[in-house]
């Protein structure tokens, strides 16, 4: 059983890369932001992103407890090192592989698809932490990812 965390400020690609990363790999992908559409519409609110957290934590929680504890990449903000530990925890009892995506705030600002305000992003930015065991992936305004050897 392997989690492979996916964070970084919002417009970093966490979706587009924890999407190809897991089929690559042949895991199951989990984010909040599958929680956030309605009417098939992606829509951000303070609240609805607390629920979707909830609600994909639970679900990460039920998967790595059902006894089968297939391989899983979840992909979200995560800032800080309490974050990580969080999802770690409602997962498995090893420490997860974590990706970051590195974007500076005001291309996170420019990429800003999902209707977040701008007030929350730079709170987002300002409270990311540096996880001492991550490999920092520079994200390109292509999306483009080198293939990753895990």
């Amino acid at each position: 059983m392997s989690l492979y965390i996916v964070r970084g400020l919002p417009g970093a690609g966490k979706s587009t890369f924890a999407r190809e990363f897991a089929k690559k790999l042949g895991c199951i992908h989990i984010e909040p932001d599958m929680f956030c559409h309605q009417d098939g519409a992606y829509v951000y609110t303070e609240d609805r992103y607390r629920q979707a957290m909830a609600l994909a934590m639970r679900l990460l929680y039920q998967i790595g407890n059902n006894g089968l504890r297939p391989d899983v990449v979840f992909a979200d903000v995560c800032p800080t090192i309490a974050d990580i530990n969080a999802v770690e925890s409602a997962y498995c009892e090893r420490a997860a592989k974590i990706y970051t995506l590195e974007i500076d705030l005001e291309t996170a600002i420019r990429r800003n698809q999902h209707g977040v305000s701008e007030k929350d992003l730079r709170a987002m930015a300002a409270s990311f932490q540096d996880i001492p065991r991550q490999e920092i992936l520079d994200t390109m305004d292509e999306l483009i990812y080198e293939p990753i050897d895990q």
